[in-house]
């Protein structure tokens, strides 16, 4: 609850109870569980006042009014914690078709759902159409009758106890109207629920959902044929209505609700059916949750009402610029789920009506589909860049043409004709039996560079898992909309750049050799004495003006200089221009030489770094019976090929066996995450039992601590790491620093030395024996 919400009756804030729960923790836990074990409490706790919140401007009427109770926050912490039980089972209690206020659901489903009926509805042609209702209920919260309240609960199969509590909830209130500031007399309700209350929404859709089930049972029994446009149908829609509107206690107001039929049907049998059901005929069905649903071309007159909300200032500049990238990533979010198969009423509907002969991703943008399923289909430019597939057996992912390992299809990186037999194969035929990649076939016909990026793609060793589409955006792997946002935003960075034309250098009002001058700066090419330095033409890199500083035109002092001297030239021009005051061009250049001398020093001064206690590192050997296994993983910056290894010890430093893993092209910790997994195979087929498994990876480690396994690259890494950490008797994981692990990182850089695949030391490789000496003597190294 928000701290400083208005008081209630009893004048106490939620801040009071969380400044001092300390003290009052004890009586309201009291008080809840009493409460739900007797199903009643003391009456005062019941009592409200009512808010009455004007809908618009200048209200003339009761009904223009919005009343909300402010209730007890003793009451209100009661009503939470039946929230809160009840929540894990309302999604098995309400259908699918009714969102709102569960977890999981969102009303953009059912906004989708309309806009692709109505579209439908619009292209229909012959003699058979289709009609839908939109229905207005007069004060249906306000409405709902007590007693069918009670028999809804029961067919839900509530406890007998937390029904008779809720109908005490619901029947036991009393309510007094704040007027001008003024307590009005109380008054207890006969029918509805409280606006305010926690537990009220949850109440009106189960209520709700039993006008679901009379719908879904006259559609199992024949009797309603849904979108059908006849006469019969709409009498047993109405039938339906009324029937529930009798149970509920609600009112439908005919007035204000819309039939919208199918324009294939003529205008006299529109009528007709009009008249039968006394809803009035409509072209346009309005707003459906806040959205205009769409029937005809959409134009800016169509959401004009929606940009009239917010300022001219938000909508113009970077601000509408945002807004486009935010839009697209709120749009690739549905993308994703019908991209992933999500369960979702939407996600099926228009899966059968535009899925039926291609997939999401290969599916042409047709003119005549909808506004909706066209915007739908235009981010999947989006999904291509963070769309990627977890390989598990690999049958169901076509090598060619899925997204599995980049952006971009595999397909459109082939150097050399394929034959035709290898156009059409999955994944799993370039798997072996024992879970390895099998790239000889591909070698002809695939980049080197696209070679190793496959064969740094982990395959589960240990257990069959599926293969799963994961966000390559997020770090748990699912998607977000922030992650899509940042993606977006730095692919039109990269296309700007990308696009940006240097020709301007040439057009330039200066003289050939200042213009000549510019561009050896794009292209860094200019002879400072840092490359002089690499020619071996200067006896050294540092500045002669900035002593102590490389001199290079990606020098960050070098840099801090120019936009020094850019500001210093700017100051200088308003200063002539509204003080009348001329300086310098000396003076200029000495000001801007100072403040970026002193900056870059205040910036790089050791006083800002934090302080840290300097300690000593040294590999401690395993006690016996246990066997120590550290493990480490590195990446070549400038070739991207990343590699692992790892050594196998006993309690005496002495070498037990050892490994190295080139892995290909991945992140330095998908490599530590690939030595740990191949280490720990090396210890399981070494039969070993008592293992200490140690890594200077801190972020590894926590991961494997926490065994939680999520979508994502290392998933498949970290699902065989947890089994086979359960398959020893006794494995400690440990985290350790680099000056400890220097003999795992021996090994792993020689995996950059090493073919592709994983090659086993049954003795010390040459080099190492020194590192293991210093480790067994126990050498110390300081850290500062």
């Amino acid at each position: 609850m928000k701290g400083l919400k208005s008081p209630r009756p009893d004048g106490i804030q939620p801040i009071f109870y969380q400044k001092h729960w300390h003290v009052v923790s004890s009586t309201l836990l009291s008080f809840v569980n009493k409460a739900l074990t007797d199903g009643f409490f003391e009456h005062s706790l019941l009592q409200a006042h009512m808010i009455l919140i004007p809908k618009g401007e200048n209200p003339d009427i009761i009904q223009k009014f919005r009343p909300i109770c402010l209730l007890n926050v003793a009451y209100k912490i009661l009503s939470k914690v039946i929230v809160n039980r009840l929540w894990p089972h309302l999604q098995n209690l309400i259908g699918p078709l009714q969102n709102s206020f569960l977890a999981g659901r969102s009303t953009t489903d059912n906004i989708i759902l309309s806009q692709e009926a109505i579209h439908s509805m619009h292209r229909m042609k012959g003699k058979k159409g289709a009609m839908a209702f939109k229905i207005d209920l007069h004060k249906a919260f306000d409405s709902v009758d007590w007693d069918f309240l009670r028999e809804v609960l029961v067919d839900f199969n509530f406890p007998t106890p937390l029904i008779k509590l809720i109908m005490f909830f619901v029947t036991s209130l009393q309510l007094s109207v704040l007027w001008n500031g003024e307590e009005l007399p109380y008054f207890q309700p006969q029918h509805g629920l409280r606006q305010g209350d926690p537990l009220s929404p949850y109440l009106f859709i189960m209520v709700m959902e039993k006008l679901s089930h009379m719908i879904l049972s006259r559609v199992q029994n024949r009797l309603w044929k849904p979108f059908k446009a006849s006469h019969s149908q709409t009498a047993v829609v109405m039938d339906c209505l009324l029937e529930f509107s009798s149970k509920f206690g609600l009112d439908i107001n005919l007035a204000k609700s819309k039939l919208f039929i199918s324009p294939n049907i003529q205008s006299h049998v529109a009528n007709g059916m009009s008249s039968t059901c006394g809803i009035p005929l409509t072209s346009k069905l309005g707003v459906y949750l806040g959205v205009p649903i769409i029937h005809e071309r959409t134009t800016s007159a169509t959401y004009k009402y929606i940009l009239e909300k917010f300022s001219s200032n938000w909508l113009a500049g970077n601000n509408l610029y945002l807004a486009w990238l935010a839009e697209e990533a709120l749009i690739a979010k549905l993308g994703w789920q019908l991209l992933t198969g999500q369960n979702r009423p939407w996600c099926q509907a228009l899966s059968q009506k535009y899925l039926r002969r291609a997939t999401f991703m290969t599916c042409p943008v047709n003119s005549s589909s909808s506004a909706t399923w066209r915007s739908i289909l235009k981010c999947r430019n989006v999904l291509r860049l963070g769309a990627r597939w977890r390989v598990g057996s690999g049958s169901s992912i076509d090598f060619w043409h899925d997204l599995w390992i980049g952006p971009q299809k595999l397909i459109d990186t082939v150097v050399s004709t394929l034959p035709p037999e290898l156009t059409v194969l999955p994944v799993s035929h370039f798997i072996t039996v024992d879970k390895q990649w099998d790239l000889s076939q591909l070698v002809d016909f695939l980049p080197t560079n696209i070679l190793h990026s496959i064969a740094a793609i982990p395959l589960p060793t240990t257990n069959q898992l599926a293969n799963e589409m994961f966000w390559h955006g997020s770090k748990n792997g699912d998607f977000t909309v922030s992650s899509a946002f940042s993606i977006i935003q730095s692919q039109r960075i990269n296309q700007v750049q990308s696009s940006m034309q240097w020709t301007w250098i040439w057009k330039l009002k200066c003289s050939e050799r200042i213009k000549l001058f510019v561009w050896l700066l794009r292209k860094g090419r200019v002879l400072t004495n840092s490359v002089r330095f690499d020619r071996h033409m200067a006896p050294s890199p540092m500045c002669p003006r900035l002593q102590s500083h490389s001199s290079g035109t990606t020098s960050t002092t070098w840099a801090s200089l120019f936009l020094s001297m850019l500001w210093f030239l700017w100051t200088s021009r308003n200063t002539l221009i509204l003080e009348w005051k001329w300086t310098s061009p000396d003076v200029v250049f000495w000001q801007a030489r100072s403040h970026a001398l002193e900056t870059h020093f205040a910036l790089n001064s050791a006083i800002l770094a934090s302080p840290r206690t300097p300690r000593w590192v040294c590999w401690q050997p395993p006690t016996e019976p246990f066997l120590k296994l550290n493990t480490n993983g590195s990446r070549n910056h400038q070739s991207g090929q990343a590699c692992a290894g790892g050594l196998i010890r006993d309690h005496l430093g002495r070498w037990v066996h050892g490994f190295t893993v080139n892995i290909g092209f991945t992140s330095s910790f998908l490599a530590e995450l690939w030595g740990c997994r191949e280490g720990l195979k090396l210890a399981h087929s070494l039969q070993l039992q008592h293992l200490i498994l140690e890594m200077d990876s801190l972020m590894a480690i926590q991961l494997i601590q926490t065994r939680q396994v999520e979508k994502g690259p290392f998933s498949v890494l970290l699902t065989d790491i947890l089994v086979l950490l359960d398959a020893f008797s006794n494995c400690i994981v440990r985290h350790t620093l680099c000056e400890g692990n220097s003999a795992a990182d021996f090994m792993a850089s020689l995996g950059h030395k090493s073919p592709l695949g994983t090659t086993f030391y049954q003795n010390p490789p040459v080099g190492i024996n020194m590192l293991m000496h210093g480790d067994t003597i126990g050498t110390m190294f300081l850290r500062p």
